[in-house]
């Protein structure tokens, strides 16, 4: 048992603070991702879809056109990504988990912040 102790004691005695490195990290401040509510672009090649409604040239929250020629799409996905983004343009508010008193899994959890 002993020997157990030593051995899992070892590598953290080994280790050291990088100079200058505050040991704790300070949280005080407020901290988000700079892409939330969406997802981080990729850094080349097709990425997540874009919001195509725009307010003062950022993508406007309040009215989501999801791109529909985003060439990860199939057909099928890209037909209901437009579908939806006419309703959004026409007024008409589409059941979502946030509308709808539903659980919110993935992405949706990303827009409460509170």
């Amino acid at each position: 048992m002993a020997v157990l102790a030593a051995g899992l004691a070892v590598p953290a005695l080994g280790q050291t603070q990088a100079p200058g490195a505050a040991s704790i990290p300070d949280f005080t401040r407020f901290w988000r991702h700079q892409s939330l509510p969406g997802l981080e672009p990729l850094a080349s090649g097709p990425t997540s879809l874009t919001n195509r409604s725009r307010r003062n040239g950022v993508s406007d929250y309040n009215q989501l056109v999801g791109d529909y020629t985003n060439p990860i799409l199939k057909p099928e996905a890209a037909a209901v990504v437009k579908k939806f983004g006419e309703l959004s343009l026409a007024g008409v508010t589409y059941p979502s988990p946030a509308n709808q008193c539903w659980p919110e899994p993935v992405p949706f959890i990303f827009k409460n912040f509170g």
